[in-house]
């Protein structure tokens, strides 16, 4: 990646794929970086906006993660897999009916996605969990 970011212009998909290695490498700071740039780039991606999302949670700044996200909805309201990660983060934040509102926005937008859910929400809680635990830095598996 470093090589193409070096030799060649900087495509989306290629900062995108430079934040995604930086995040799992746990290199935060660069991470946001250049999720950041491919928002500026293409605010159309998704992706950066819920990975940014994803360290910004990690790292306890949950209203900061809410808004990285409310800025990705703004700029693709059509976007299931947006409203589907603001939601989880507001069932983890204990706001049950902004979680709600969102994963019903999701479904509408991505019906094939209902059969994942169950009544209790707990697949959104097992994977926020893993996702945490996979990108933490100090390695300490949480449990809820």
């Amino acid at each position: 990646i470093d090589f193409l970011l070096e030799k060649t212009d900087c495509s989306d998909d290629i900062l995108l794929m430079k934040a995604t290695i930086s995040a799992s490498l746990n290199k935060q700071e660069e991470a946001i970086k250049y999720y950041n740039m491919v928002i500026e780039a293409n605010p159309f991606i998704s992706q950066a906006y819920i990975g940014l999302s994803e360290i910004y949670a990690m790292n306890g700044n949950n209203d900061e993660a809410i808004k990285t996200l409310d800025d990705g909805i703004e700029q693709n309201e059509n976007s299931s897999d947006l409203y589907n990660t603001r939601g989880k983060l507001h069932y983890l934040t204990g706001n049950k009916e902004k979680a709600t509102e969102d994963l019903k926005r999701a479904l509408e937008l991505s019906p094939e996605e209902g059969k994942n859910l169950n009544g209790e929400f707990s697949n959104i809680k097992d994977e926020m969990v893993k996702a945490y635990n996979k990108l933490n830095p100090y390695q300490f598996n949480i449990h809820i």
